[in-house]
């Protein structure tokens, strides 16, 4: 009995717990949601219909900026945009949507009860003011004086009722100059655009050109096999040619000044969508200028084309002998004398004449032949005859075949269908052979 009792009194004060739990359940639902904080951001909207807007400070003439054609589709960017105050100049437009994205998420530290009087908080001479304009509605924003404690500065938005405490990082990313907003680069394309580039120099021309596969190639001589590191950094070293935005902020010099300097190169970049020129001359300091439309004037230039430019053609040869890289391969022939290697890659294993080889031993000679570099290249036929020939086809489709040989003490190698031969260092051969005997199953793979 004494047992019941005990179970009857447990659940007795279950009950009572669970109609408590349930009775402030039903009170949370009753009472009021709590009060939101003020609203701190000071563009709700996200300015998405902005077709103009300017930034003036103390002493300095406005930089007034308009859109001159809207985005392709309501999310497809800020549209194209132009510089028209100080004067007519090209915008960098990655800086100018990083400006007006920091508008569009701007939000205060807080917001103030509007003061009768805004001396006290240098908004009567705001340090900086921004008019943004979206179709027939005009808002200024003034930014004034600093905070007592130096994080922030105030500022007020014509129409909002109260003033906003703006931190100082902010501010900062808001306080643009002219330099940085213009465009900074010679040209103005990007590495993806371009198909073409001229590059015309004191006594030569070269032209850089798009390979079917996307690789850059010099034009001339035919099927040049180009290093694509070294073509990366080149191409790059002439689009990213830039002006600092501290130059920008100033006109540009005479004309007459720049056409005294000592040339360097004329580029011209094609894209699909038009030409980008650019030309480039050394002043006697040594600094490099460039003068281009997209630039609208003459200005130094951060680039180091010049010891590009200086190289021989013969430095931006591929000394690779195969260019497969790291791909798939799908089938690997290695012919050496009378002995052939017939390797396929059909699954997860590798397979020799259709049966199962060890796979580390073909991996061994993958990476000899991945690894295989000449010192030199010769425009000429080969000294000699062809001791092993190799074909390979990746999972891709790319076929290569190329012929090792000697004559003498010169070991040589010819990729087949193309003019010329490469010279190789002995090892080449000799690391090939091993690797090759290894696969066959000891002994050498003639």
């Amino acid at each position: 009995m004494k047992k019941n009792a005990g179970l009857l009194v447990a659940a007795a004060l279950l009950l009572v717990v669970g109609g408590m739990v349930g009775y402030l359940m039903m009170q949370d639902r009753e009472a009021p949601a709590p009060t939101p904080p003020p609203e701190t951001r000071l563009f709700p909207g996200d300015l998405k219909d902005l077709t103009a807007a300017s930034l003036a400070r103390p002493g300095e003439e406005p930089v007034k900026l308009r859109q001159t054609a809207p985005p392709p589709a309501p999310e497809g960017g800020i549209g194209e945009w132009r510089i028209e105050s100080p004067a007519l100049y090209k915008v960098d437009i990655m800086m100018l949507g990083e400006w007006l994205g920091a508008l569009r998420t701007l939000d205060a530290q807080r917001t103030l009860d509007f003061p009768a009087q805004g001396g006290a908080y240098g908004l009567e001479a705001p340090m900086l003011t921004i008019e943004l304009t979206e179709g027939a509605k005009t808002r200024t924003l003034a930014i004034g004086a600093m905070n007592p404690e130096g994080s922030a500065r105030y500022a007020r938005l014509s129409g909002a009722p109260k003033l906003y405490l703006l931190a100082v990082g902010s501010v900062t990313t808001l306080n643009k100059s002219v330099g940085d907003l213009r465009q900074k680069r010679a040209l103005d394309v990007t590495e993806f655009s371009v198909e073409k580039l001229r590059i015309e120099t004191p006594g030569a021309i070269r032209e850089i050109v798009r390979t079917p596969s996307r690789d850059w190639t010099f034009a001339a001589p035919p099927g040049f096999r180009a290093d694509q590191t070294l073509m990366g950094e080149f191409v790059n070293a002439l689009i990213t040619a830039h002006t600092e935005p501290a130059a920008l902020s100033q006109p540009a010099p005479p004309e007459a000044r720049f056409r005294a300097m000592s040339p360097v190169a004329t580029v011209t970049a094609s894209t699909p969508a038009g030409e980008h020129r650019a030309e480039f001359r050394r002043d006697k300091t040594g600094v490099v200028n460039a003068m281009s439309a997209d630039l609208s004037g003459a200005y130094p230039v951060q680039a180091d084309i010049e010891n590009f430019l200086k190289k021989p053609l013969e430095e931006f040869r591929n000394l690779k002998l195969l260019g497969f890289g790291f791909s798939d391969v799908f089938t690997l022939r290695y012919q050496s004398g009378a002995h052939t290697l017939n390797l396929s890659h059909p699954n997860e294993s590798w397979e020799r004449d259709g049966k199962p080889v060890d796979a580390a031993k073909v991996n061994k000679l993958l990476d000899e032949l991945r690894a295989a570099t000449a010192t030199a290249f010769v425009d000429a036929d080969a000294p000699g005859k062809a001791e092993i020939t190799v074909q390979l086809e990746t999972a891709g489709g790319t076929k290569e075949q190329i012929e090792f040989g000697g004559a003498g003490a010169e070991r040589f190698a010819v990729r087949v269908g193309e003019r010329g031969y490469y010279k190789c260092p002995e090892s080449v051969l000799a690391d090939l052979e091993k690797a090759a005997a290894e696969v066959a199953g000891g002994g050498s793979a003639r």
